[in-house]
């Protein structure tokens, strides 16, 4: 998140563009809007009501642009539907990636979130003055700063290449890539950053496993229906 808005610059505007392409962007690894929500909402919205955005439009711009992320790159939909028609996973990337661009510059363009929005008075109520704040002051785009953060996130950058190297290469499955991902992910937070220590990492796999159980227990109920 700081490396977009290190690149697309501060403020409204800054921070709705990261919003959006960083949504739209995490979907495309996750394969549903469902994990991008929760897993990005918590961030994201603060950062946008700290910019000056109201808190609804914020959920709305969140909940809408992790929607569209499924078109790009390696989406699970994505993979699935060339799976099925028996088109090149290769073809099926590049097809919805002209799309997937369009549908989020109309997104933030045409859905008006880019708008100034201004409170309405409504008839024969008096105007409310409002408190004395700290203005918040926007950072332009930087050179400095973006490369700064690319460096600070130089490990979570190089997750898509593991991603979609390895599946575009022929080297690994979908569902091996998807494993090898993980398994980079783990690395990189318990090595590199050594923020995901084992007692951590443990709890972490017993949730995923519940999770996962119930899951699995929803997909064989539906298969055997």
């Amino acid at each position: 998140g700081q490396l977009f808005i290190a690149v697309l610059g501060g403020g409204v505007t800054g921070t709705v563009l990261a919003t959006a392409a960083l949504c739209s962007f995490f979907t495309a690894f996750t394969g549903g809007s469902g994990v991008t929500i929760l897993a990005l909402g918590g961030l994201l919205l603060p950062l946008l009501g700290h910019a000056g955005y109201p808190e609804r439009r914020g959920i709305s711009l969140v909940t809408s642009a992790s929607a569209l992320g499924v078109l790009l790159a390696p989406s699970v939909p994505l993979i699935m539907y060339a799976i099925i028609a028996r088109v090149p996973i290769n073809t099926m990337f590049l097809a919805g990636l002209v799309p997937a661009v369009v549908m989020v510059v109309f997104l933030v363009l045409v859905g008006g979130y880019l708008k100034r929005v201004v409170p309405s008075i409504a008839p024969g109520t008096a105007p409310v003055t409002a408190p004395v704040t700290t203005p918040v002051v926007v950072a332009r785009p930087s050179a400095s700063a973006a490369w700064a953060a690319a460096w600070a996130a130089k490990w979570e950058l190089l997750a898509p290449v593991v991603a979609v190297g390895s599946l575009v290469s022929g080297l690994a499955t979908p569902t091996e890539s998807a494993a090898l991902t993980v398994a980079y992910a783990i690395a990189t937070q318990a090595l590199a950053h050594r923020e995901l220590p084992w007692r951590l990492l443990q709890r972490c796999f017993n949730e995923s496993a519940q999770i996962i159980g119930g899951v699995l227990l929803i997909l064989g109920m539906a298969l055997a229906l």
